[in-house]
């Protein structure tokens, strides 16, 4: 199990690196990224498991920096919707009550959610998207979302929620959204639509 876990974590890394990082760049030009995971101290464990910050995002101009928690979904269908687990068959807690309880009580929680769709052989981006963890949870709270269940074939059932990128968009919650269109990249952000080239996915082996 513990293998697996690894490879997971490896996994996701390196799509983080490959695809939606060089996203993140052209979107956000004065910042730079550093993940929580395998940073190999008890801190950064805390911030991963406790509060759900996997990655840090560091604006050099303004000094802001903003915990950020992330999603890669390798898939032949690029959904477009943020997905928010809210219940496990085992019965642990699950990112929805964690997430929840600490907006409540002042704890420490990412600042921005993405969830990003990379194709099922790990060569293509797809399409992600960023939006305020706490206008996705408002979203869940205050809209119609639809609840789904894990597949069969997936170890662990889960229940969650799934939100669709447009219909935020549609109701005027802050969300970027970014789609690959060939050879470029269509995005949408603070109510405008622009197009940036393509060019996000970086030699590797």
């Amino acid at each position: 199990m513990a293998g697996h876990f690894n490879e997971s974590m490896s996994q996701t890394m390196h799509d983080f690196k490959y695809f939606v990082e060089p996203v993140f760049k052209k979107l956000w030009r004065d910042c730079v990224w550093f993940s929580n995971e395998n940073a190999g101290n008890a801190l950064a464990d805390y911030f991963d498991t406790c509060s759900g910050i996997d990655l840090w995002q560091v604006n050099l101009e303004s000094k802001i920096i903003k915990g950020v928690a992330s999603r890669i979904q390798r898939s032949d269908k690029c959904y477009e919707t943020f997905t928010v687990r809210f219940e496990r068959e085992t019965g642990t807690e699950t990112e929805y009550s964690k997430r929840l309880h600490a907006i409540r009580n002042g704890g420490l929680y990412p600042e921005l959610t993405y969830q990003a769709y990379i194709s099922a052989d790990g060569e293509r981006f797809s399409a992600l998207a960023v939006a305020k963890t706490v206008d996705i949870f408002r979203f869940i709270e205050k809209e119609s979302v639809a609840v789904k269940k894990t597949g069969n074939d997936q170890i662990g059932q889960a229940n969650f929620f799934v939100i669709n990128w447009d219909d935020m968009k549609t109701k005027g919650y802050e969300i970027v959204i970014v789609k690959r269109r060939n050879s470029s990249l269509e995005c949408y952000a603070k109510g405008m639509n622009f197009t940036l080239p393509l060019s996000c996915e970086a030699a590797h082996d």
